[in-house]
Formats: C-alpha cells, structure tokens, sequence
C-alpha cells in the first residue's frame, strides 16, 4: 500500500478482513503485519543490539576480503548469545567502490536502564567493534525483539516477529515459512525441496 495504516477491520465473526488507510480500504482473507502493526498480539522476548559502520577498511582479520561473515561464539565472550558480524564492499554495489558497511549485533544481556545506546554496544559488542575501528561512521541501535501471542487462526491476523540479533537470513526465511504454513496450512514447495 506505501502508506500508514489507520485501522485493520474485522468481520462479524472477528476475523481480519482488510485495513483502512484513510478513506480507502483494502479488502482480503486475511492479514499479514509485522509487531508495529499489532502491539496488543506480541510480547517482548529481549533486546537486539545493532551497530552499522561504513568503513574504508574489510574488516580486520579477514584478509580485506570483499565480504564476509563472522559469528563469535557466545562461549569464547563468557556470554549467553553469540555476537554477528557481516561486512560487505563497493563489489557488491551497496557503496562506493573504495569502501566497506559492517554490522554487528547480539541480545542485549545486561540491564539498558541509565544506560545510551552506545554504552550498551560498547558492553555488549566490545570485541566486534573492535573489528569496525576506525569507521567513517556509526549507527547505533538498541530495539525490542517482538514475537506474536497466537499462531493468528482465530481471528487471521498473522504476525510476524521482528529482526532478531542474526546476520544471515535463515531465521528471515524460516518466518516466512511459517507465515505461510499457518495460512495454507503446508510447507512452501521449495522448502519442502531443500529438505
């Protein structure tokens, strides 16, 4: 739709069958939103924290490769959740030739009261920015991590999660997956072929 919603409308029998954006309205079986759209169907499991940096460095210790993936074992950091780490180049056209945006990101295992988000990625990111320094420029994030209540049947309204601490996308493409089983009520034909 490219536009806000203003309300998600329900039937008779209280199943979602459409929204309202202003004077418009958008009919359908269902309805498929993430958290921002139903903050009364998900609960809070933790907090994700996220640095992005551009760079004009790879990322140290990887040999200046174009990109690359590395997860820090929770284990090797004296932490519960591991620590991601992603960086890609200009060779991929997602930034000028001569440069570099990384991400890390993990669940926030301490407390966030008293604290900004820097100091909380400082605490739990530590040895990963290290791996960033020096940056041209940072981006500093600190978010909820939100899981729906119900599976959406009653009342079809399928909610997604939100983004989790995860740099690659398997965790993405297995809510889609499962978005998609409860509302067909089957496993999508090519996952059912990489199994």
């Amino acid at each position: 739709l490219d536009r806000e919603v203003d309300e998600v409308l329900y039937d008779e029998g209280g199943g979602a069958c459409g929204v309202r954006c202003g004077d418009e309205k958008a009919m359908a079986r269902c309805v498929i939103g993430d958290p921002s759209y139903f903050p009364s169907k998900v609960k809070t499991m933790h907090h994700v924290v996220r640095v992005i940096a551009i760079m004009k460095h790879a990322l140290h210790g990887t040999d200046d490769k174009s990109s690359c993936q590395v997860i820090v074992p929770a284990s090797q950091l004296d932490r519960e959740h591991d620590v991601y780490v992603v960086s890609v180049n200009g060779e991929h056209e997602v930034c000028p030739k001569d440069m570099w945006i990384a991400s890390a990101s993990t669940v926030v295992e301490g407390p966030l009261e008293g604290l900004n988000v820097k100091e909380i990625a400082d605490r739990e990111l530590g040895p990963a920015l290290a791996m960033l320094q020096p940056a041209e420029r940072y981006f500093v994030e600190v978010v909820p991590r939100h899981e729906p209540t119900s599976n959406g049947f009653a009342e079809r309204t399928f909610v997604t999660s939100s983004d989790d601490a995860t740099s690659h996308v398997e965790s993405a493409m297995d809510e889609v997956a499962s978005i998609y089983y409860r509302i067909m009520g089957t496993w999508p034909e090519a996952l059912m072929r990489r199994n």
